[in-house]
């Protein structure tokens, strides 16, 4: 007599595959997790470059363009202020003063306007638009360097530029107050304005230099 025995059922997952796999899941997830909120982090601090390499592009085509500001042209042309009291902004403003700041005397302006940027104004307001960067991105850094490798790194910086042509005007601003001195040295060569992501110290460079050149840099 042939006996024919059931098939045998299928193995079940052990306590401990179970908590094994768990396990790996889990790793898998928390891995994935940091991952995404780093590339989050580094999307923010690069956006937030490459955004102000175009405000900066803004403002010299502005000028270029001679779009004007209240309905008049802005004599001074258009530029971008940085302020390292305030890391978390910068502004971009129209200047209706010329700031012929190319002979490299120190010149004053007026922070009357809410912004504290520009040459030779009176109190009126010149603040064409205050830029705000994300909560984990900030301006940490100011730099001038002029044609013979010299360095400066200013509290306050501005980046004008001044038509027809428009020509770049790099200027180093220190001081408080209504009065502020403003020096725009003929020598500048470039200007760097670097922005770090305050969770992982990750930077990023923005740079304008005297022929209106603009690029970005990790």
């Amino acid at each position: 007599m042939k006996i024919i025995f059931p098939p045998k059922s299928l193995a079940a997952f052990t306590l401990v595959e179970m908590i094994v796999s768990i396990a790996i899941i889990a790793l898998i997830s928390t891995i994935f997790l940091a991952n995404y909120r780093t590339g989050i982090r580094r999307s923010d601090l690069s956006m937030s470059t490459n955004v102000l390499a175009a405000d900066v592009r803004l403002a010299q085509s502005y000028s270029l363009g001679l779009t004007k500001f209240n309905g008049v042209f802005p004599a001074g042309g258009w530029g971008v202020f940085f302020d390292l009291s305030y890391p978390d902004r910068y502004y971009i403003f129209a200047d209706n003063y010329d700031v012929n700041c190319n002979s490299g005397a120190d010149q004053t302006m007026n922070a009357n306007d809410g912004a504290n940027h520009g040459c030779n104004r009176d109190g009126q307001n010149e603040l064409f638009r205050t830029v705000m960067l994300p909560a984990s991105v900030r301006i940490t850094g100011l730099q001038i360097a002029d044609v013979n490798n010299g360095y400066l790194n200013p509290p306050q910086l501005a980046v004008t530029f001044v038509p027809p042509r428009p020509q770049t005007m790099i200027c180093q601003v220190s001081g408080n107050g209504n009065q502020t001195a403003v020096s725009c040295p003929g020598n500048t060569n470039k200007a760097t304005i670097t922005l770090t992501n305050t969770q992982d110290n990750t930077t990023m460079q923005m740079y304008v230099n005297s022929l209106g050149l603009i690029d970005t840099s990790q």
